[in-house]
């Protein structure tokens, strides 16, 4: 279960990332509000963690929400007074753990977000003949379940969430969880996409870009 953790803390950083491993999170982190945005719009994260007092945090979560509004977003903050609390949850946030915290207690309010019944997932992705559920992983062609790779899949939630839009190759990269490969990777994984499209019968394409990036539609006829 992949989760998104934004904030500048190295030592949160530090702390943090050996535990939530063990929890059985894989974690992606993002050190300002620009790139929390860009890893969110390209991965479909099981959960949101943001400290709002990144530059523009509140607006941050606002935008997080609006575009992810099933996923739980829990807030951290240095900032524990009443009314930080109430702005970080008015702005869109589920839960708000104040700094300094346990770590296992924000491991425990992560499960509990994800235990709630709205926190299930029963949103559907689609264009064409496909569809895709993110959080489950489960891709569609024609209603019969067809498997993608881990690669596969995280590129074609990116593409549905942003259907007929082209993707920069930036963007895609982020999707694949920014491995060290980069561009080379992305390639790859295009190539054999398309292939499995084709052999599955699927009535959308991924058509190059060139100089910008990537997008999917419906292939004509």
């Amino acid at each position: 279960m992949r989760i998104l953790v934004a904030d500048d803390d190295p030592r949160l950083r530090k702390s943090l990332s050996g535990l939530l491993t063990e929890a059985g999170f894989a974690v992606d982190w993002a050190a300002n509000a620009d790139e929390a945005a860009q890893m969110a719009e390209a991965v479909a994260y099981a959960a949101l963690v943001v400290e709002p007092a990144l530059a523009e945090g509140a607006h941050l979560i606002r935008s997080l929400r609006a575009g992810r509004p099933d996923a739980p977003l829990l807030a951290l903050s240095v900032r524990g007074a009443l009314e930080y609390r109430v702005a970080g949850l008015e702005a869109g946030a589920d839960d708000y753990l104040a700094k300094p915290f346990a770590p296992d207690e924000l491991v425990a309010r992560l499960r509990a977000l994800l235990r709630r019944p709205w926190a299930e997932a029963d949103a559907w992705l689609a264009l064409g003949n496909v569809r895709l559920q993110p959080e489950t992983g489960v891709f569609l062609v024609d209603e019969t379940e067809t498997t993608l790779s881990r690669a596969q899949l995280a590129l074609m939630t990116a593409f549905l969430r942003h259907s007929t839009q082209v993707l920069t190759l930036e963007r895609l990269v982020a999707a694949l969880g920014g491995e060290p490969t980069g561009i080379n990777a992305l390639h790859v994984t295009i190539s054999r996409l398309r292939r499995r499209l084709a052999q599955t019968g699927a009535d959308v394409v991924v058509e190059t870009e060139w100089n910008a990036g990537y997008l999917l539609r419906r292939r004509d006829g």
